[in-house]
């Protein structure tokens, strides 16, 4: 399911910004990213974004570093929302085989099982796994949206800037929620918020605000 994960370099008019995203399942076998609706902020800016697949290293050594050649640049906005935090993005091409592309399975189950990790690019480093035993719905800034998960401590690893948008995948290695944000960093791997993969699919009836 690694392999589903990418960089996301978000290239603004005045200045640019990291994320991290996942290749998700579908039924009309798109090239469709999943991530973080902060992440996208405007049609624009996700043509202008560039995707790094298999950003990663084969052991946790700071002397090596991932290969940068598997880019794919720009793509199609397709929906996402800032309450329930997400977008969906189209890339312009199919990833192509040499890639290694994955399409990640997902489910809207409300009560996901244990335990949980999530996968990402950490203040735009190599791809990192972290691990929980367990989450619990919550919200994330705004009382009234109650569509996050929340993960209260990570059992290994952190998530940093940079590593919005990427998903959590529960014990089946389905997502369930991809990263808002929180406090979590270094030596502090606490407070955590998922936006939940069933509120992004239907929770706004607008095509342009939803999943579905």
């Amino acid at each position: 399911i690694k392999q589903s994960v990418c960089l996301l370099y978000m290239v603004g008019s005045a200045s640019s910004s990291c994320g991290s995203g996942a290749l998700i399942n579908n039924p009309e076998h798109k090239p469709y990213i999943y991530t973080a609706g902060h992440n996208l902020k405007d049609a624009d800016l996700a043509t202008r974004t560039i995707y790094y697949f298999n950003y990663e290293v084969p052991a946790q050594a700071n002397a090596f570093q991932g290969s940068t050649q598997f880019t794919i640049s720009g793509s199609k906005l397709l929906s996402r929302d800032t309450n329930v935090d997400f977008a969906l993005a189209e890339l312009n091409k199919m990833p192509p085989a040499e890639y290694r592309p994955y399409f990640a399975g997902w489910t809207r189950d409300t009560n996901p099982t244990g335990p949980f990790k999530g996968i990402q690019h950490p203040n735009a480093d190599v791809k990192k796994v972290s691990y929980t035993s367990s989450v619990q719905s919550s919200y994330y800034e705004t009382p009234s949206v109650k569509t996050y998960w929340y993960v209260r401590q990570w059992d290994d690893g952190i998530t940093e800037v940079g590593s919005s948008g990427s998903p959590l995948f529960d014990a089946d290695g389905h997502i369930i929620g991809e990263l808002t944000g929180g406090a979590s960093f270094c030596n502090t791997p606490y407070n955590d918020y998922y936006c939940q993969f069933h509120a992004a699919w239907d929770y706004y009836k607008d095509d342009s605000r939803q999943l579905a």
